[in-house]
């Protein structure tokens, strides 16, 4: 009886890990395809615009990266493989931080070029 205790126990954990990786893989993928796209759309608007090639990709990828994190915790975790117990969403004052930290960094080539390159 032990014995097939031990055994549940283990085929529990593993799950659970198999599930942890596969969750992980799934962010990995969309943070990929999200901070890509977007990225390629900004730029695309930025380069026309405001005469730019290239100088500003770390700032538009921090910007991304939050809107995604912002877009991970609020929506996505809840639809994944792997749930646990604290599990929930950013408050109200942490996501507008980090909006608002995102929209900054995404405006960065426009404030550059206005206000410093001048």
């Amino acid at each position: 009886m032990k014995k097939q205790v031990e055994i549940h126990i283990e085929r529990h954990m593993m799950k659970k890990i198999v599930l942890m990786l596969l969750e992980f893989l799934r962010i990995i993928i969309m943070m990929f395809f999200f901070v890509s796209i977007v990225t390629n759309l900004e730029r695309s608007f930025y380069e026309p615009l405001f005469h730019w090639y290239g100088e500003f990709h770390f700032p538009l990828f921090v910007g991304n990266f939050m809107l995604f994190l912002v877009w991970y915790r609020n929506r996505l975790q809840f639809s994944g493989w792997f749930t646990h117990d604290g599990q929930e969403k950013l408050s109200r004052k942490m996501t507008r931080i980090m909006l608002g930290c995102a929209v900054f960094f995404i405006l960065i080539p426009v404030f550059y070029t206005y206000y410093i390159h001048l």
